[in-house]
């Protein structure tokens, strides 16, 4: 008998990672990013940072 796990997947605001991972990273679950020198994995942190920030802020921020 073979138990499937359903993660809950929220994108991470980064449209053509959250495609190539079929929705984004696994809600509440740690995911290495491995990768050499220069792969990129530095870029996607702070992508994804970026993103967390301007999704908190944007409720707070007022319209013009």
């Amino acid at each position: 008998m073979s138990m499937m796990h359903t993660f809950e997947k929220p994108g991470t605001g980064i449209l053509d990672f959250d495609e190539s991972t079929e929705g984004g990273l696994p809600k509440g679950c740690v995911t290495p990013v491995p990768g050499t020198a220069d792969s990129g994995k530095s870029v996607l942190a702070l992508q994804f940072l970026a993103e967390g920030i301007r999704k908190l802020c944007s409720p707070f921020q007022e319209e013009a």
